[in-house]
């Protein structure tokens, strides 16, 4: 399993990858044990890093595509990651994305990190999150 979303932002929603990075930082300090991961933010991409190298990959994209593929994700997805029903005129006007995958886990051993760091996406702002695999 490789936890791979896409997490679409309403059109009048901005957020910064800096802010995704900073509630990552506090969500996993304020959990107990020892296998904390190390956020790194270079750019538009945020790699957050576990002990034993395992990594989750988070991209900022405003790429023409991202349009494009929020319309074609709105005629074939009828619920969001949670189940919800689909903001399909929100995702329709969606030009900003952010792409979130992780390495891959034949044993699911981050499937709790996963849904923690997407948590942590869909807390900050306005967002549509979809499971694309």
């Amino acid at each position: 399993m490789a936890y791979t979303h896409l997490a679409f932002l309403h059109p009048e929603q901005t957020i910064a990858a800096l802010d995704i990075k900073k509630r990552i930082d506090d969500r996993f300090a304020r959990m107990p044990g020892s296998n904390k991961p190390i956020a790194a933010l270079t750019g538009d991409n945020l790699i957050v890093t576990f002990d034993d190298g395992y990594s989750f990959h988070i991209h900022f994209s405003a790429d023409l595509h991202v349009s494009i593929e929020a319309s074609e994700i709105a005629d074939q997805f009828t619920t969001d990651w949670a189940g919800e029903a689909l903001d399909k005129e929100a995702l329709r006007k969606s030009t900003q994305r952010i792409e979130f995958y992780g390495d891959h886990d034949p044993e699911m051993n981050y499937f709790n990190d996963s849904l923690f760091l997407l948590e942590e996406i869909d807390a900050a702002g306005k967002v549509i999150i979809v499971q694309t695999h």
